[in-house]
């Protein structure tokens, strides 16, 4: 483990110092490229595109306008709405020059009122030839474990020639806004946090089928955003990190390919802490580039996959390993403590006429053990498709989920459970099963078109506490298109199964659907459907729901629609023995 321990520091070691100049230049230039950056935008780059800023229009406007009424009546339970309730909402948006787009809404009702204006967060991202500039609030993904996605209020810049094998990125912004203690009329909107700001880069070179892409992102919390009494109350420490991250994607040979990516994060939890590190001694070499104590943690992340192709089937293999205290400050959604191996394969046979899928995989958390308890899963998943003709398709798949839970013995014991066995013997199984089976069948001449399908499912889940649950569902469909009167009728019958706890509910029933195109303008659709519910073998009730709806369009800019629904419902089991539901809208729209 010693020797673990030491590998893990040389390799940290290696990967870190080697951009550590280069990092540190990054910070100067960063600190001082945001004003070229703008002065470069004023006199070049002031557009979307430059070559593409509509002078004829420099403002156009577009939006639309509706109106809804609706009608609700309900008897046997208490009404669940008003039974008359109107809306008038509408939306429109101004673009200048064709390089912002400003869009406001403003909506009324019979309760309240408002106005909003959406893009409170202005950005551009104007486009000269190879070169893209950021401005204002923006996002760039780089990968995901450096950069993955935030947003960031500030400048950055782009540039990527496809013709070239060299490709850069860079930006500088503010990553967090300070959340204090009463920022808007007395009430916290949203976590505490410290204001944040931070950098990045990624140069890349690309040739031929080969990529290659260093990534460096920094980010730090102002200490000086909130109180330091404040901070101290509510638990709030300001912290910063580097991440440093490598990736690539190579074109081994014609069939063959690899991507890969690294990272290594270096990440203060409590910059207010001064007492020294004893671990990670290469980062006495960052300077103020990084400051670094014993809240330091170093942690890394790898992810790859390998995929051999071929006209008829591929191959794929894929490795991930993220580090249970991982974190960048640049990507806001990432799962740590999880290592995963998965693998699958594609196989088109008989002229594609028959397709087949699986993968497999299989992960585990707690990989340094100190979790109470860790968890392996393994995945399965397979599914196939045959075409058998010009009017027969036939389908189905296959899923196993299975979930281990096991107490760590090191750090829990069958004590502190109140059991009398050993603690690693106690494990806690889940396995969930789905399965599908399908087909459909279609024919047609110059009138006439027809269809049938069917469909079969079941589900399962039990565990190892005998907690187990079926559900089974068919359903039986057929549907004609007259295709000169442009009817359609369609009508399907439906099954489903459930068995939980002992118990057995059913609900069977058919389903009706027709719908007529009048004309370009008119538009007319009818829906019924009918099930009855059973208890194991007696009847509970049963439910109807009926739907009407007509569509107007007299031209592109006006739309009227208009739609009843009505609902019975009836159970030989409950209180509330028969209820109903009537909903009618009205909804007219307009678009300029």
């Amino acid at each position: 483990m010693q020797n673990l321990h030491h590998l893990e520091n040389y390799f940290n070691l290696i990967f870190l110092t080697v951009f550590t100049f280069l990092s540190r230049r990054l910070a100067q230039f960063c600190q001082g490229f945001s004003i070229l950056i703008i002065l470069f935008s004023i006199s070049e780059v002031f557009a979307q595109d430059l070559d593409k800023i509509d002078v004829k229009q420099p403002v156009k406007i577009n939006g639309g306008l509706n109106a809804t009424q609706t009608f609700y009546n309900s008897e046997g339970i208490k009404a669940r709405r008003d039974p008359f309730y109107w809306m008038l909402s509408g939306n429109v948006t101004f673009n200048f020059f064709g390089l912002v787009s400003v869009p406001l809404s403003v909506q009324f009702t019979q309760q309240n009122k408002s106005y909003t204006q959406p893009f409170n967060q202005y950005g551009m991202s104007p486009t000269y030839k190879n070169w893209t500039g950021h401005f204002g609030y923006r996002s760039l993904s780089y990968s995901n474990y450096t950069l993955g996605g935030s947003q960031w209020l500030g400048a950055g810049l782009e540039y990527n020639n496809q013709e070239k094998p060299f490709s850069m990125s860079m930006f500088w912004g503010r990553l967090q806004k300070a959340v204090g203690a009463f920022t808007q009329e007395g009430v916290v909107a949203g976590q505490y946090a410290f204001e944040r700001y931070g950098y990045g880069t990624k140069i890349g070179f690309q040739k031929k089928g080969h990529q290659l892409a260093l990534i460096i992102f920094r980010a730090k919390d102002n200490a000086g955003s909130l109180d330091r009494s404040f901070s101290d109350t509510v638990n709030l420490k300001p912290s910063e990190n580097v991440v440093v991250g490598l990736t690539t994607k190579q074109t081994i040979t014609k069939n063959l390919n690899f991507d890969f990516e690294i990272s290594s994060s270096a990440y203060t939890e409590n910059s207010y802490n001064q007492a020294e590190l004893s671990r990670y001694f290469y980062l006495n070499n960052l300077g103020d580039f990084f400051e670094y104590n014993n809240s330091t943690r170093v942690n890394k992340a790898l992810n790859g996959n390998i995929t051999y192709s071929l006209p008829k089937c591929q191959l794929k293999l894929g490795y991930r390993r993220v580090d249970p205290e991982y974190k960048s400050m640049g990507s806001v959604f990432l799962n740590n403590d999880i290592e995963d191996i998965n693998g699958g394969v594609t196989w088109k046979m008989f002229k594609q006429k028959l397709n087949l899928n699986a993968t497999y995989g299989l992960q585990r958390n707690n990989l340094d053990k100190k979790l109470l308890q860790e968890m392996l899963r393994n995945a399965f998943a397979a599914n196939a498709s045959l075409l058998l003709g010009k009017k027969l398709n036939l389908n189905g798949a296959y899923t196993n989920f299975l979930s281990t839970t096991k107490f760590n013995n090191i750090n829990i014991t069958a004590n502190q459970l109140n059991l009398q066995q050993s603690s690693d013997s106690l494990k806690y199984n889940q396995i969930t099963e789905s399965a599908n089976l399908g087909a459909s069948y279609s024919m047609a001449d110059s009138n006439l078109k027809h269809s049938i399908t069917t469909n079969f499912s079941k589900q399962s889940a039990k565990d190892s506490k005998n907690n187990n649950s079926v559900f089974y569902s068919g359903n039986l469909g057929y549907s004609m298109n007259f295709l000169r009167s442009k009817i359609t009728v369609a009508f399907n019958s439906l099954l489903t199964i459930s068995q939980i706890a002992g118990k057995t509910n059913k609900s069977i029933g058919p389903n009706l659907s027709l719908s007529k195109v009048i004309s370009k303008k008119i538009k007319l659709s009818f829906g019924a459907n009918y099930a009855t519910n059973y208890i194991d073998a007696s009847s509970s009730g049963y439910t109807v729901n009926n739907r009407l709806s007509c569509t107007y369009k007299p031209n592109k800019k006006h739309s009227v629609n208009a739609d009843i629904n009505y609902m019975i419902r009836e159970s030989y089991t409950s209180i509330t023995a028969k209820i109903s539901e009537l909903r009618a809208n009205l909804v007219y729209g307009f678009t300029f």
